[in-house]
């Protein structure tokens, strides 16, 4: 049809010098009756084009215009999310609130209508999440093995307790089936199980005797084995599922799950 072969042909011409307002282009949507089909290509074309270029504002407007109307349902959290960040990134602290407020509403309202979101949509929609499990796993490190005995296992009580709740939500992460979420909670996991155990292996308790030192590690060994051999099952089962999923690690090149298969075994002995 040659009125819609106009339409994207304006729509590209206008993106080429740089514009950022598109309300004549709407207006001519309308008048012309363009398919609905080739207005919603071009208005994803529109949220992706003021993105790239930073437009901020009109960003912001288009994707109020897009909510309004519940269109692109399953892309506006990505957008909404990233101009929270943007703006938090300027100092705009309140309009970044608004935002982050925006992409939990889209979030809710994508799910409540059953629209698949895209990956990145998913992605946004657990960074509160991701901070969680990030926050539990820094409680999990401050919490440092000493003694007497009966503090000992207070501490160790409580490590593992934390553990396990580390465990379940890394689990729950999993589940809503975001690539960030699923990488990061393979990563976390693996840090916490291995991290623990190679503390609790090597403990050496202080003021007592040679032989209540040997009983004493030989009994943290059979707490510290079930964690370290958790750790590996972790290592194997992430890079098996973020392989499979083509879910790619970047700029984190001090993760486990960074490195190249042929380092695996050096690294696994880290925690051995």
């Amino acid at each position: 049809n040659i009125k819609n072969y106009l339409y994207l042909n304006i729509l590209k011409n206008s993106m080429a010098m740089g514009r950022e307002n598109f309300q004549s282009l709407f207006s001519l949507a309308e008048k012309c009756s363009i398919k609905e089909s080739v207005i919603n290509n071009s208005n994803r074309e529109i949220l992706f084009y003021l993105k790239d270029e930073k437009f901020n504002d009109s960003l912001a407007k288009f994707v109020n215009r897009m909510r309004k109307e519940k269109k692109q349902l399953d892309v506006l959290p990505e957008f909404a999310c990233h101009l929270s960040n943007s703006y938090r990134a300027s100092g705009q602290n309140s309009e970044s609130k608004i935002w982050l407020n925006q992409c939990k509403e889209l979030i809710a309202t994508a799910q409540k209508s059953r629209t698949l979101l895209s990956k990145k949509s998913l992605d946004a929609s657990v960074q509160e999440e991701i901070f969680d499990l990030r926050s539990s796993l820094k409680k999990l490190r401050s919490i440092r093995l000493t003694f007497p005995e009966a503090t000992f296992k207070q501490v160790l009580t409580k490590k593992l307790s934390l553990l396990e709740e580390i465990n379940s939500q890394a689990t729950r992460l999993q589940k809503i089936g975001s690539p960030e979420g699923i990488y990061q909670s393979f990563d976390v996991l693996f840090m916490a199980y291995g991290e623990a155990s190679k503390e609790i292996e090597e403990f050496i308790p202080s003021g007592v005797n040679d032989d209540y030192k040997k009983s004493f590690r030989a009994s943290m060994a059979q707490i510290a084995a079930p964690l370290k051999a958790k750790s590996q099952q972790i290592f194997r089962q992430g890079r098996k599922i973020l392989e499979e999923q083509n879910i790619l690690v970047k700029g984190n090149r001090e993760s486990a799950f960074h490195i190249t298969l042929e380092e695996e075994v050096n690294y696994m002995g880290d925690f051995n």
